[in-house]
């Protein structure tokens, strides 16, 4: 890791109280040049490391890694022998992992040793030690870490199975590009990746789910306003907490309204039920720009899609004035549904003045609507009666 632009960073166990950290420290202090060299009279085995010999006690490698248990039983010859050469090892590193295996000589992970510890825990099984890597590298990483860090730091989470720490790489850094980090400079396994990109994904799908939903709720607040309105933003994100948003938009052929009478029709899907939009108009009156023109709002949630729901809607409609935005048309509506209701209406009072080619709301007999819609879906308890 990068120990040149920050400070070189070590951690012993969280769990370990202020008593026992200060118990630690002048163990380590007093212990921490104990190279295993020379014998104490309690070893009784011998390890080779690039010529030279550590001398150590086969109990305590037993009891602590699982591989070396396993070598001492009767099936193995290393039971029989007094000495053990470790090909390709080397012999520092081997001194750092035995100082953490043996009781009363521990250290702390660091920036310097926990690359050169885990290979060793994994190789010899000792599990307690693997996790003290991974909690430190846990606790090492954050959105200021430097890219080339992060990309190793991952590479060990995959190579060594650490589930936390990848977990915690996918929580913590979710707007570092997943490109940046799985690389042909930096070989992942397969599986990795695929957890990696599915972790990353998922994430980036919530946030979608996030931004849409406050995108939503900002659109239904402010649609149709031109003053300040952050007072009723921030209430509305309470009251619709638990809402989903969705915005339609229709191109209206206001020709085709007014003197056809042809609704205008838009399929969609919310809340994962099929549903249709229409929009007709209701004149009143004489004259081409009637005095009392309603534009009539339907939905209608397909039966088979609905079940056993009940559906509560808050709509709004707009029209936006395309010369002055302080006069752009705008109308509230609310709904629900359930099996047994399936199509409401409602109705947009006083609209009369978007089909005025004066008023700004057309061009060339066509106008643009937005409808913003926020929805709740409940469960609908099943009763049965009895006889």
């Amino acid at each position: 890791m990068d120990t040149s632009s920050q400070q070189s960073a070590s951690s012993c166990d969280n769990s370990t109280s202020n008593k026992e950290k200060s118990s630690d420290i002048k163990t380590t202090n007093d212990k921490s040049n104990v190279d295993f060299s020379e014998r104490t009279g309690e070893e009784d085995f011998t390890l080779i490391v690039e010529g030279e010999k550590l001398f150590v006690s086969k109990a305590v490698l037993a009891l602590a890694s699982p591989v070396f248990d396993r070598m001492f039983q009767s099936d193995f010859r290393e039971k029989d022998q007094s000495e053990l050469t470790l090909p390709g090892k080397n012999v520092s590193e081997v001194q750092e992992f035995l100082r953490f295996i043996y009781p009363g000589v521990s250290e702390c992970i660091s920036d310097e040793n926990v690359y050169k510890l885990l290979p060793l825990a994994e190789e010899y099984q000792v599990t307690s030690l693997k996790a003290k890597c991974e909690r430190f590298l846990i606790s090492r990483l954050n959105k200021e870490l430097p890219a080339d860090d992060t990309k190793m730091m991952l590479q060990t989470a995959a190579i060594y199975n650490m589930e936390d720490l990848i977990n915690k790489f996918c929580e913590e850094l979710p707007e570092q590009s997943a490109r940046d980090v799985i690389s042909e400079e930096i070989p992942l396994p397969t599986m990795a990746i695929i957890n990696i990109l599915g972790k990353v994904m998922g994430r980036l799908e919530r946030i979608r789910e996030k931004n849409t939903w406050l995108e939503g709720i900002y659109k239904y607040t402010t649609s149709g306003h031109s003053r300040e309105v952050q007072q009723i933003i921030e209430r509305n994100l309470r009251v619709y907490k638990d809402w989903k948003c969705q915005s339609l938009y229709l191109r209206l052929n206001c020709d085709d309204l007014m003197k056809e009478h042809v609704p205008q029709t838009k399929q969609f899907k919310f809340l994962d039920i099929n549903a249709n939009l229409t929009m007709s108009l209701y004149k009143r009156g004489d004259g081409y720009y009637g005095d009392d023109q309603s534009i009539i709002i339907d939905i209608l949630f397909d039966e088979d899609t609905i079940k056993q729901s009940k559906v509560k809607l808050h709509g709004r409609f707009v029209i936006r004035n395309m010369i002055d935005a302080v006069n752009t048309y705008k109308s509230t509506f609310q709904m629900e549904f359930q099996p047994s209701i399936l199509k409401q209406s409602a109705e947009m009072k006083n609209s009369h003045v978007v089909f005025d080619v004066r008023a700004g709301y057309l061009y060339y007999g066509v106008t643009d609507a937005e409808v913003h819609l926020l929805a709740k879906r409940e469960e609908v308890k099943q009763t049965i009666s009895s006889n």
